[in-house]
């Protein structure tokens, strides 16, 4: 049993459902199905302007950290989510969801974000480094949403950036992350 039992929610469920184990090389390696994206609940009347400005953005080879900022309320999550899905076919190796929301503890940044993608921790390395294997090679989009409450991990973020060239993030938060090369909108 793991820490995310007392935090998952039907997206994340879904999600598993969708997970495809591997065996290369007598190693297990969870093969997730790309594009996995909750449907947003509300629709985006008169928000197509934004919408078009951050799929520009996050098209940009030289931007690859978006923050959608702004107080609690605003939409910033209906937004990102769809930008998401209008970004997904742009994202070969898939568009990836994590929600922050049910954590206050920045140590399980890195484990919630593994957890949906399917990355499973070694014994003999650090997630954070399978997490870099797994992440390195790919064209992936990860949206995070609700990052406000762990600004501490936010580093986190840039040593992912930084190992993992095709890797981008949309995250959602009430204030910037404060990241070199982080681009905050609005």
């Amino acid at each position: 049993n793991s820490i995310y039992h007392k935090h998952l929610s039907i997206q994340d469920f879904t999600y598993k459902k969708q997970m495809i184990l591997q065996v290369q090389n007598n190693r297990h390696i969870i093969s997730v199905m790309p594009n996995i994206i909750p449907v947003s609940l509300t629709s985006l009347i008169g928000r197509e302007q934004e919408i078009e400005t951050l799929c520009q953005l996050l098209h940009r080879p030289d931007i690859r950290l978006v923050t959608i900022t702004g107080p609690g309320g605003v939409g910033k999550t209906s937004l990102a989510l769809q930008v998401a899905h209008e970004l997904q076919d742009g994202f070969g190796d898939g568009v990836f969801f994590v929600s922050l929301a049910a954590i206050s503890d920045s140590t399980l940044v890195i484990p919630t974000i593994a957890h949906a993608l399917g990355v499973i921790e070694s014994p003999n390395r650090l997630l954070l480094d399978s997490l870099k294997e797994f992440l390195r090679e790919r064209q992936a989009l990860l949206l995070l949403d609700n990052f406000e409450q762990i600004m501490s991990a936010a580093p986190l973020l840039s040593e992912l950036l930084s190992a993992c060239a095709g890797l981008r993030m949309l995250a959602t938060s009430r204030e910037a992350l404060r990241l070199r090369g982080e681009h905050e909108f609005p």
